[in-house]
């Protein structure tokens, strides 16, 4: 009796390396690290993107031990290749160098995550109103995320208060270290939106005592 012969997977030419993961921006490029080398890194990435979608074989059976592999090879979980995958299908080689110009007018240093963030809304009016507002503003990730939910453009399941628990170091006084930057961090966040959101008196002072409880709570801990 003839035996079938396994799915043979297509083998990817080695890629390079990319800088140590992290979840929430794995390509590790911001504005610290300059224009120039930001937008090489868009560059690449994108390119990364249309290659796996084009080398991905058409066989289903092979498709998932591919991407898996692909991943790990990257460096990346299979959603970030998921990402990259999705932001190169809805985003043209002409559409990116677009908004690479656009970023080089403005001096923003564009990051692969900032624009991949964009490109993961399905309404291109969508993505054209809050690449304006990115370029313009230079915002970063963050920042895009909040006008994105603010403008009801992300999906219910990426709203804020959303996704993984923090990890809290195990260690009690390492703990308490990391309960006091957090907090310090809320409290940067409350008196630099104080004179940006536009409040009604009732709540400007539910606002402000939020501030003084904050406040008190931090002065409790050191």
């Amino acid at each position: 009796m003839a035996t079938s012969k396994p799915t043979k997977l297509l083998k990817l030419p080695p890629v390079p390396k990319l800088p140590p993961y992290d979840p929430e921006d794995p390509f590790g490029v911001d504005a610290a690290h300059g224009v120039d080398l930001a937008i090489d890194e868009l560059r690449r990435i994108w390119q990364l993107g249309d290659d796996s979608i084009h080398k991905t074989p058409l066989d289903p059976r092979a498709r998932y031990g591919l991407k898996g592999r692909e991943a790990q090879r990257l460096g990346i979980s299979r959603e970030w290749l998921r990402k990259i995958r999705q932001f190169a299908e809805r985003c043209n080689r002409e559409e990116l160098e677009r908004c690479i110009s656009e970023a080089r007018q403005h001096d923003y240093a564009l990051s692969p995550c900032s624009l991949m963030t964009i490109y993961e809304i399905r309404s291109r009016s969508g993505r054209e109103a809050l690449w304006k507002a990115t370029v313009t503003q230079r915002m970063s990730r963050r920042e895009i995320l909040a006008l994105a939910r603010v403008r009801k453009l992300t999906p219910a399941k990426r709203q804020a208060g959303s996704g993984r628990r923090p990890k809290v170091p195990a260690d009690p006084a390492a703990a308490l270290q990391w309960v006091k930057e957090q907090v310090q961090f809320l409290q940067s966040i409350l008196a630099a939106a104080e004179g940006i959101v536009k409040l009604t008196p009732a709540k400007r002072r539910n606002f402000q005592g939020v501030q003084r409880v904050v406040g008190n709570f931090l002065k409790s801990l050191n």
